[in-house]
């Protein structure tokens, strides 16, 4: 009986201290790392116990042998995957770990833009000439239209992609701008690039090139606003 009563108290303890963390080490559909191994191993075992019994109930994939493995992520470098069994892997990179369903997602093609409204598979995109500059949101840009050499176009990444973003002062591979960004690298592909003929002008909610920002010389704008991103 006095067992019994020291295992529920422990219990409330253990549910308190979960209940205390578990906000902190979540982010929008990922754990995060370096929350969870703050705490003691056990709560943060807990905590990912709880991630699963909320997220994965149905799948059937919550058992020690995963909750270790998981653990075992937050511990580890970016790049690493585990199988948690019914097509359901976890994954880390960055300060960020993944539980997903691995799904083979639907290949995202070019696309010529025009002034006006653009359907395309990165999202709808708005473009007008002139306009007030925004800093507040990094999806609307305006920069320098006699800058942008012949038309538009948006597409996904290439090998040997290079892209000079706002400030710097030499072409950098898009992979490495990518890696200092911390880019989740299964969602490079879904990022769309916005392209003159001769170069990447805009990252897509991210940054517009050095090439084509506005200045003190600067007579005509183009305002380009991406709606609806798709991933």
């Amino acid at each position: 009986l006095r067992l019994s009563e020291n295992a529920e108290e422990a219990n409330g303890l253990i549910e308190e201290l979960v209940k205390e963390n578990y906000d902190k080490c979540l982010g929008h559909n990922f754990l995060i790392p370096s929350e969870i191994i703050k705490v003691k191993k056990f709560i943060g075992q807990e905590i990912i116990k709880k991630y699963l019994e909320e997220n994965f109930y149905k799948e059937n994939i919550l058992n020690r042998s995963n909750i270790l493995a998981i653990y075992d992520l937050c511990l580890g470098e970016s790049g690493r995957q585990v199988d948690l069994g019914k097509n359901i892997y976890a994954r880390r990179s960055y300060d960020k770990v993944y539980i997903e369903r691995l799904e083979k997602k639907k290949e995202k093609t070019s696309k010529d833009l025009k002034l006006g409204i653009n359907s395309t598979d990165f999202g709808e995109i708005f473009i007008r000439k002139d306009g007030e500059e925004s800093h507040a949101n990094s999806f609307i840009k305006v920069m320098d239209y006699d800058k942008i050499r012949g038309s538009l176009h948006i597409r996904k990444r290439a090998p040997g992609d290079r892209f000079k973003a706002l400030g710097m002062k030499n072409n950098k591979k898009l992979k490495d701008y990518f890696i200092d960004r911390k880019v989740d690298r299964l969602l490079r592909d879904e990022i769309g690039l916005v392209c003159d003929d001769e170069k990447i002008i805009y990252v897509v909610g991210m940054d517009i090139s050095e090439d084509v920002k506005i200045d003190k010389n600067t007579k005509n704008k183009l305002v380009l606003e991406v709606k609806n991103v798709r991933n």
